[in-house]
Parts: C-alpha cells; structure tokens; sequence
C-alpha cells in the first residue's frame, strides 16, 4: 500500500554522482520518497567500493566523473553476477543518441537528461523501485517454491525401497538394483517392493502420465493403494485389477498410469502388465521381452489383467523399465529404444552394477524427456 503511494520505506537507493550540488538536489527528491536508505558515491570507483557493504535496490548513476566514468562503471558492474540484476537509472547532461544508446548497451535500465524535472524523476525512481520490489518478491516465492520442491523430492524418495529392504530380498537369492532419475525435481515414475505370503515377493513400477507435482501426486497415492491391494494370495494380475477399479474412481478424468507388476516365487517368475514397456528377461542365454500386455490403469472401469508365469531359475534377470529410458534421445534424434535395453541386459550379463553400465551406456550420450526408473532383478544362490 505504501509504495502505490509513493513512499518507499524499505527501498535502498544508491547515488553515483561527482558534482556536490548534483548530490544534494537527487538526495532531496529521494528523500520526498520517503526512501529508507541512501548512499552516495562520488565517482564510479566509489561506487564499486560502497558495493562491497551496501546492496542497493536502485542505483542512479552519472556518466561524467573523475577517476572512473559511468561507462566504465557500468562495464564492471555488469561482469558481477551478485549486482547484475540491480536496475540503474542514468542521469547526465550527454543528451547525444549515440551516448544513450550507449549507455542502454551496457546495461541501463532507464536514462534522464539532466537538469532533472523533479516529478519525471520521481516517477522514474518510483518505476525502477517497483518493479524491483516484484522481482524481489518473485525470488523468494521461487526460493520457497524450491525448498517445497525439495521437501517433496525428499518424501517421495523416503516412499523407494531403502537399502535394508534391499539386503534384506538378498537373503532370499533376490537381487535388486534400481535407478530413479525424475525428470524434473519429482516425478511422477515410482518403483516398489512389498513381501507377499508364502515367502513371495512382488517388486513394481509404475509410471503415472506428465511429471512434475501432478504427477508426483499421484505416486504418493499409489503407494497406499499397492499396499491395501496386494492381500494374502494375490497375483499381480489381481492386484493390478484392484489398482485399476482404485484409480479408476480417483484420478482426474484424462490422467492415468502404466504399470508393471512381478511376483518371484522360488523359481518361478509371474508378471502382469498394465500398458507399460514389455520387460525383459534374461535367461543365461538370450534375453527376451515378456508379451504381456492390457490397458493402462484408470482408462476402463472393469479392466481385468492376466497373470503370465514363466521359469525364473538361478542365474536369471530381469529388467522392468519405464518408457522414459527407451525414448530418451541421442544428439541425433534416434531414441535408445527396445535395442538400447537390449545392450544394456546384455552389458550386466556379466553381473555388472545396473548403475555402472547404464552411466557407461546412456551417460551424457541420450537426453532425458521424462522420469526414468528402470529396476533390475537378478536371482542368486541364497545366502546363508
């Protein structure tokens, strides 16, 4: 309210101006702003000292000066990064073209010819302050907005499995490695495990349509939903039937979700698929994609989905993804694709890190254009 009338109790002004007389008069009609700070300099090298412990919201400054003109110094302020953004409003008795266009050149926000016309130069201050005081309060909303951000992202990792879920699979032969990279600070990609009766155990990924904080909505959901729906003697046919019937009736008309769903039972492995990228399976021999296949979660109301099992001995892999890996993009255009996923499976053959051969083959050679999550299962000999 203070500042649409014309005060400025917060606002900091500095004054970059040799002649004393010059000086005075800018500070009297700064003053009539009721500006809360003023500082005056009297040539640009003062100017940039003064900087060093008073950051201005404005500066207002003279081209004609002693020691460091106010080209110069506008040259220098714009090679530091922490003023850069400061608007400066030029006075000077330069009235040339060549000289204005100059100064706008080099950074200025605004250019008055002197002798300065005190409501003009009011008026001008005023503008400069306020838009300044916009930028400002922008910054902290995005500064918060970040912080919020990273909140969430912290949560939603807290929703991965942590590294003692993981060991604690391995004792069981069942060896998981993952990778999670949202496309934005969250994501709408998630992956889980859950322990099922009879020494089961059912691992997932879902991808939930955009990304982002809509996206990463819908995760959170879902988590609670996996666990109410994976009841004692469920497939991940089942399952992804009761998630379907669940989504259905939440979700927002238009959104929806893909999903994998497998279940390791000794040596025994059961899939179902909700729209989502085929997995692959290595054998030991040849790796092959599961064609498995129905609608995605949340499109029709009454979706039933089909359990396929297939021998899951010793020695096996498989590699469950989101569609956020195969359409990643080379600097030519060409996607990582289901051949991508091949070379990878096949460059852990060998039981290399799921990390290191995705960081050796996809790296900084393919650009992301969506969450990635791609989560790798291999069975081993339990522990004893």
């Amino acid at each position: 309210m203070a500042e649409n009338s014309g005060r400025f109790p917060h606002s900091k002004v500095l004054l970059v101006e040799d002649n004393q007389f010059n000086r005075d008069l800018v500070v009297a009609m700064l003053a009539s702003l009721e500006i809360a700070r003023i500082e005056c300099a009297v040539d640009g090298q003062d100017g940039l000292e003064r900087l060093a412990t008073f950051v201005p919201d404005l500066i207002i400054l003279d081209i004609m000066m002693p020691r460091m003109d106010g080209f110069e110094f506008l040259r220098r302020i714009q090679q530091m990064p922490a003023f850069a953004d400061i608007p400066i409003l030029v006075t000077s008795a330069l009235d040339e073209q060549r000289q204005r266009l100059q100064a706008f050149d080099l950074g200025a926000s605004d250019y008055l010819s002197k002798p300065l016309e005190r409501r003009e130069f009011a008026a001008r201050v005023s503008v400069q302050l306020r838009n300044q005081a916009l930028v400002a309060r922008l910054k902290t909303h995005h500064e918060q907005v970040a912080q919020d951000m990273e909140v969430a992202a912290s949560m939603q990792r807290a929703l991965l499995p942590s590294p003692r879920d993981l060991a604690k699979a391995g004792t069981n032969g069942i060896h998981v490695e993952a990778i999670f990279q949202p496309y934005e600070v969250i994501g709408g990609d998630l992956w889980g495990m859950l322990s099922l009766d009879g020494g089961r155990l059912c691992i997932y990924v879902v991808d939930f349509t955009g990304h982002g904080i809509p996206a990463a909505i819908n995760t959170f959901r879902l988590h609670k939903m996996v666990e109410d729906c994976a009841g004692s003697g469920r497939g991940p046919g089942d399952i992804l039937t009761g998630l379907n019937r669940e989504l259905h009736s939440t979700l927002p008309r238009g959104q929806f979700a893909v999903m994998i769903c497998a279940v390791l039972d000794g040596d025994r492995l059961t899939v179902a698929n909700a729209g989502a990228p085929p997995p692959l399976l290595w054998t030991g021999n040849e790796a092959a994609f599961l064609p498995v296949q129905s609608h995605p979660l949340a499109v029709v109301a009454d979706a039933a989905y089909s359990d396929v099992t297939v021998p899951f001995p010793e020695g096996s892999a498989l590699l469950i993804y989101s569609d956020g890996l195969s359409e990643a993009c080379d600097d030519g255009g060409g996607a990582f694709g289901e051949e991508g996923v091949r070379r990878l499976m096949g460059a852990m053959a060998d039981s290399k890190p799921l990390a290191e051969a995705f960081c050796k083959m996809f790296g900084a050679a393919y650009t992301m254009t969506d969450d990635i999550t791609t989560v790798l299962v291999r069975r081993e000999p339990p522990t004893s």
